[in-house]
């Protein structure tokens, strides 16, 4: 699957000239440019354009996650399934259009690059299965050779994921390895990597576990006082999406039977409530206004499951007290964005975004290339969709019977709480999420959105019983499952004969047929689900183009009888003109009034 390089040599080096201009201060681009590739789905708070970059020259984009600014101001871009490639402006319009191919993962026999990080000239790349350097020995753009740089514990499950490489202020590596609670068939870890933030020496010799209870965190950046922040996704002991400062020892709550011995949990920085899914963050320069952003934090947010069209950014705006602890508030950037992955700021100082694009299950690779770069220019052109603290109301229905359908067919698989952990993912603060066109897909198509954690396992054991549930934690020795009834069941690996992943959600199919449409606005507005904004949107413009309409109507039938609104004649006409017969009265009738 991996995408088609139509380059050669001479692109390269062409490639690399346009970087080097590029990065140096080449123009921006202009308002028809931008206007031209505008994606206008994208519903952005302030005066941004969402520009889709119209790369249609070299490497094919194929579900892009990672991307990075090199240290000649170069964009780098990896494709999950394998190359790693640069992206550059090649027709001088000040839009990246052409994709050069530096290096491909799958050569070393790799998969699933998910972030990089420069060292010097070394471009240092996570996999599923290692860190790995590349380095362009000779200037031409493309890497000529590559080293290993870090072993890590990896299987064939699609959830061995590397996330947050970054490079921190003593010059060590810091990176966190996926959980591999959900893994069903688990590969060693005797080191208790996996779940876990790791500082590595520049020399990549030793590791050290700086903190653990990660679940999966793809996003981390270092804040200018050289502190460490990083994301983690709700479920398995997060009770919401969060932003978390890295503290040495600390644990983060997810797998607490894999780190039982650590200290109590640390308190998120702030739970995000702009999205769901967190993914990358990346801190805005200081000293980039960008429509007053300066100096905030953007988080992606992937959405829910494979909800095509949803996800999301916010900025977070920090601040720290005399006491030197941070403090932070968080405003939406866009919504109605498609799988956000990654974010960077480049040389210009625009925001550039990685989409991964349309997935038949969470992360795993398309079988067609698909997805996008969109770059977010700050422009005072553009009129805001929304204003920045824009208030949505929430579903109208009637709460108390919501409650009580939530309890007669939610309860038994659902808490609201945030801290309870069931069958099925905790609803705390779920209105913030989600709005009411994606919480009735969720409901009504229940495995076409499946979030990772809370997938269903199909274990047969050697005497032929079948347990499904969902994989609460497992271990070299030990599958632990959570199966109806909330129940968990404890089965020795000796004792599995074959596990699978279940095709079908836990939640059953058909639980809300039978309700109407009104009946799931109560569900819902128990629930503090969103109306759409577009919905509000267009609700309200459509309500004044009927009162327009209205208005116009009335005005039609005054100036064809005569009359002002309030039954008046017109124009100083006597009253005999009001009661004129049904014909309409000749113009030269109307002229005459005086």
């Amino acid at each position: 699957m991996a995408g088609i390089c139509i380059g050669t040599d001479w692109l390269s080096v062409i490639a690399l000239l346009f970087t080097i201009l590029w990065a140096g201060g080449a123009s921006p681009p202009s308002r028809p440019v931008i206007e031209q590739h505008l994606d206008r789905s994208v519903e952005v708070y302030g005066s941004y354009a969402a520009v889709r970059l119209p790369i249609n020259k070299g490497i094919r984009l194929w579900n892009p996650t990672a991307i990075h600014v090199g240290p000649k101001g170069e964009i780098y871009v990896a494709n999950y399934v394998g190359e790693i490639f640069r992206i550059w402006d090649s027709d001088g319009d000040g839009l990246e259009d052409t994709a050069s191919l530096f290096c491909n993962v799958t050569e070393a026999n790799l998969r699933y690059p998910t972030t990089m990080a420069f060292r010097g000239n070394e471009l240092f790349v996570g996999t599923a299965q290692q860190i790995r350097a590349y380095e362009d020995a000779d200037g031409d753009g493309v890497a000529d050779r590559s080293r290993s740089f870090l072993k890590l514990p990896s299987g064939e499950h699609t959830e061995y994921w590397t996330f947050g490489l970054r490079v921190g202020p003593d010059g060590c590596f810091y990176v966190n390895l996926s959980t591999d609670s959900y893994v069903g068939a688990q590969a060693p870890d005797p080191l208790r990597w996996r779940g876990s933030l790791l500082r590595i020496t520049p020399d990549g010799h030793h590791v050290e576990t700086f903190a653990t209870g990660l679940r999966f965190a793809p996003g981390m950046a270092f804040h200018g006082s050289g502190a460490l922040l990083f994301s983690d996704n709700e479920g398995g002991g997060n009770p919401t999406e969060e932003l978390n400062v890295a503290v040495a020892g600390g644990f983060y709550g997810h797998n607490s039977a894999k780190f039982s011995a650590n200290a109590p949990r640390v308190t998120p920085l702030i739970e995000l409530v702009h999205g769901r899914g967190v993914c990358g963050i990346t801190f805005n320069p200081s000293h980039n206004d960008f429509g007053g952003a300066a100096g905030d934090l953007f988080v992606a947010f992937w959405g829910v499951g494979q909800m095509a069209g949803d996800g999301s950014i916010s900025r977070v705006k920090l601040w720290r007290e005399d006491s030197g602890d941070f403090r932070a508030r968080e405003l939406p950037f866009c919504k109605s964005f498609a799988k956000p992955f990654d974010l960077a700021f480049g040389p210009s100082g625009d925001l550039y975004v990685t989409q991964f694009g349309p997935a038949t299950s969470e992360m795993t690779p398309s079988t067609v290339a698909t997805g996008a770069v969109v770059r977010f220019v700050s422009v005072p052109w553009v009129t805001p969709r929304f204003a920045e603290h824009v208030s949505i109301r929430p579903v109208r229905g009637a709460a108390e019977r919501g409650k009580q359908l939530f309890e007669e067919r939610c309860s038994q698989c659902h808490a609201l709480n945030g801290t309870s952990e069931l069958l099925g993912p905790n609803l705390v603060r779920l209105g913030d999420r989600l709005d009411y066109y994606a919480a009735r897909e969720a409901v009504i198509n229940p495995s076409g959105s499946i979030r990772s954690g809370f997938g269903g396992e199909i274990v047969e054991t050697d005497d032929g019983e079948v347990i499904q549930g969902r994989i609460v934690t497992s271990d070299t020795t030990h599958l632990t499952l959570m199966v109806a009834g909330n129940q968990t069941v404890d089965v020795p690996r000796s004792s599995i004969r074959g596990h699978n992943p279940a095709r079908l959600s836990l939640m059953p199919e058909g639980l809300v047929a039978d309700l109407d449409d009104s009946a799931l606005r109560d569900l819902f507005a128990h629930l503090g689900i969103q109306e759409r904004p577009y919905r509000i949107r267009w609700r309200y413009r459509a309500t004044g183009l009927a009162a327009l309409m209205a208005f116009l109507v009335v005005c039609s039938y005054c100036l064809k009888w005569g009359l002002a609104p309030n039954g008046d004649p017109l124009f100083g006409c006597s009253s005999h003109a009001v009661h004129a017969p049904a014909a309409r009265p000749p113009v030269s009738s109307l002229d005459s009034c005086a």
